[in-house]
């Protein structure tokens, strides 16, 4: 990000209410530079923090991370919600209120703490989590630190870039199996599993690599 920020001129940007933080995960520490207009995008060093496997938290939400390896290290993310708000839209439909940006405030009052009586009109439920993972290689040590991060995910991003059936290209390239995948998501409880980044060599053959995915993803029948 250094690099990539340093490549531009910032001359002009000094009243500009831009500010980005960037961290790094190193071992057992997390290092932290920020970038602002005030400061024209250079680097400002802040403190050290120590690594906990939480990047980001707010009220909302926070953000996981699990440090892979594809040869070089990368990391796994997972978002977690602290808490859902959902409207109940049939509650809405009935007293003919009309949708819009209200919602959403209503929702982040909520959120904030505030006192607010919604009569039933928002309702509350256990946080949904999102994942990402993309790539890594197939080891066990990978496999189970994945797992961990992506525990009871809603939704899981995951690559499968391979077809089981040429896991030793998988091998070589720091890569997962679309069964790998499909294993992985079930291990970890994943509600619904989306695989993507796919060789170019299964081109007219993606629905192979969704299959074995979705054979490998979903809980053994029982008898």
């Amino acid at each position: 990000m250094r690099g990539r920020i340093a490549a531009y001129s910032w001359n002009l940007i000094g009243g500009y209410p831009v500010c980005l933080r960037v961290q790094e995960v190193e071992n057992d520490t997390l290092r932290v530079e920020e970038y602002s207009g005030a400061s024209r995008m250079w680097p400002v060093r802040l403190p050290d923090a120590p690594f906990t496997g939480t990047v980001h938290a707010e009220r909302a939400f926070r953000v996981e991370v699990a440090m892979l390896d594809h040869g070089i290290p990368v990391l796994g993310v997972a978002v977690r919600e602290t808490r859902h708000l959902a409207v109940n839209k049939d509650l809405l439909q009935r007293r003919g209120l009309v949708p819009g940006a209200w919602l959403k405030d209503l929702k982040d009052a909520i959120r904030r703490g505030e006192s607010v009586n919604t009569d039933g009109l928002i309702v509350e439920g256990d946080g949904q989590v999102v994942a990402y993972l993309t790539d890594l290689a197939g080891t066990d040590e990978n496999l189970t630190r994945a797992e961990s991060v992506v525990r009871d995910a809603d939704l899981l991003l995951c690559e499968a870039a391979f077809l089981d059936e040429d896991r030793a290209l998988a091998v070589e390239r720091n890569h997962l199996t679309a069964r790998q995948a499909g294993a992985l998501a079930r291990r970890a409880g994943v509600k619904r599993l989306a695989v993507f980044h796919l060789s170019p060599r299964y081109e007219g053959r993606e629905a192979e690599v969704l299959g074995e995915a979705g054979r490998h993803s979903a809980p053994p029948c029982s008898k």
